[in-house]
């Protein structure tokens, strides 16, 4: 504000109009700013991790029951998860908090969606993720399909494959067009549950070859990425 030409006197009686709020000593913020933001100013921290991954707009499983932030001075933040940076947050740091504090399907979640959103290419998460300690890391992004369509589609094929089952993503079928994941070159799974009758129906649709049907149906639920193995009747 100072380099925008704004003097200490504009900003004295800024506060006192009410056009502005003195959080601390040279902190302000607008009238309108958040209990969080306001929470945040006064502890020189910012969002990290799931907590600004999910600000951008990508993929987040669950919202952390604590919100994850980063600062430079390392103290505790009431309420907060804290992780310490140096220099300005960028968005390796938020990809790397997020690998190390979530699990293999929750970062995968969010680095395949950075790819998916174009907030980044693969290459880049190859070079940014090279150094030794980063092998988690790399594991994960091998695991990343760039077509993938949502996070249902993301988490669903990653349980599938942990599962044993040979999964193609956005498989192209006759007919049909795409499918979200095809399972074993037969069962076709439509995790978005896009509407191919003229009847709506939500969660996912599942579709297998009437003439090579799996001796295993995977059953995937609406609210989550769980699945149930269920063998059927002969």
């Amino acid at each position: 504000m100072i380099h925008s030409g704004l003097t200490d006197w504009d900003l004295v009686q800024a506060v006192s109009s009410g056009r502005f709020l003195k959080v601390e000593r040279a902190v302000f913020a607008l009238p309108n700013a958040s209990e969080r933001d306001l929470h945040l100013a006064a502890h020189q921290a910012y969002l990290d991790c799931f907590s600004r991954a999910e600000q951008m707009g990508l993929w987040v499983l669950e919202t952390p029951e604590a919100t994850h932030v980063a600062t430079a001075h390392g103290r505790p933040v009431p309420g907060c998860f804290v992780h310490r940076v140096r220099g300005r947050l960028t968005l390796w740091d938020v990809l790397r908090h997020c690998v190390q504090c979530g699990t293999d399907v929750e970062a995968l979640c969010v680095l395949e969606s950075a790819v998916v959103l174009k907030k980044c290419t693969l290459e880049q998460l190859h070079h940014n993720f090279q150094k030794r300690k980063d092998a988690r890391a790399r594991r994960i992004i091998a695991m990343i399909d760039p077509q993938s369509h949502s996070i249902a589609e993301t988490s669903r094929r990653y349980h599938l494959r942990k599962a044993g089952y040979k999964v193609q993503g956005q498989a192209a079928i006759r007919g049909m067009g795409h499918l979200d994941l095809l399972v074993e070159g037969v069962l076709g799974i439509e995790t978005a549950a896009r509407n191919f009758t003229t009847q709506p129906k939500l969660g996912p649709k599942i579709y297998a070859a009437p003439t090579s049907l799996p001796s295993v149906v995977c059953q995937l639920c609406t609210s989550g990425p769980v699945m149930r193995c269920i063998t059927p009747k002969p």
